[in-house]
C-alpha cells in the first residue's frame, strides 16, 4: 500500500485576528459592489463614475465576488508535512508540492523566526535560496540541500519534526 509516515502535522490559519479581518472585508466588499450594480443595473441610476453596464459587471465580478473567494480560500488553506520512509512530504494546499528524498538533505535544524520580518508575512514564500512555508508561531525546522536550497517549515512541535526526520533518515 502506502509508505509508512513517521511522523505528519497539519496546519490550517486559525489566527482570530485573521478571520476577523477576512471577513470584515469580504462583507464590505460584496455589498458594496452589490449596491453599486444594484443602483446601475435595476434602479438604472445614473451615477457619477463613466463606467458601462458590461464594466460593472466586470468590476462586480472581480471585487464583489472573486476577492471575498479568494480571501475566504484561506479556509481551505492547510500546510502537511510528513517524514515518510522515502522522504520528506510538503504540501501547502491548494498552492505548492514538494518531496524531498532523504539523499538530497545535507542538514537541518530546529530554528526560530519571524514570519513577518524575515519572510514577508504567512504562507508559501520564496526566500532567497529557497522556500519558507508557515501558517502560524514563529518556530519550525530549516532543511538546507545538497544544492543549497533552504525550505524553512513552521511547525507547531519542531523537535518532535527533526526527531522523526532523524529517525527515519536512519532508517533510509
Amino acid at each position: 500500500m502506502g509508505e509508512k509516515v513517521y511522523h505528519r502535522e497539519v496546519q490550517r490559519f486559525r489566527q482570530k485576528v485573521l478571520w476577523t479581518i477576512v471577513i470584515i472585508v469580504d462583507v464590505i466588499l460584496l455589498s458594496a459592489f452589490s449596491y453599486d450594480l444594484y443602483q446601475r443595473i435595476v434602479l438604472r441610476k445614473v451615477v457619477s463614475e463613466p463606467v458601462t453596464d458590461v464594466e460593472a459587471w466586470i468590476i462586480w465580478i472581480l471585487f464583489g465576488i472573486a476577492t471575498p473567494l479568494l480571501i475566504t480560500s484561506l479556509f481551505l488553506t492547510k500546510l502537511v508535512v510528513e517524514i515518510r520512509e522515502k522522504g520528506l512530504y510538503l504540501r501547502f494546499f491548494p498552492f505548492a508540492k514538494h518531496f524531498i528524498p532523504y539523499n538530497e538533505i545535507a542538514a537541518y535544524e530546529v530554528c526560530q523566526f519571524s514570519p513577518f520580518w524575515d519572510f514577508g508575512g504567512l504562507g508559501g514564500r520564496w526566500i532567497f535560496g529557497g522556500w519558507a512555508y508557515t501558517v502560524s508561531g514563529n518556530s519550525g525546522i530549516k532543511v538546507r540541500l545538497k544544492n543549497n536550497k533552504v525550505f524553512v517549515i513552521g511547525s507547531q512541535h519542531p523537535e518532535k519534526l527533526v526527531e522523526a526526520l532523524a529517525k527515519a533518515i536512519g532508517n533510509s
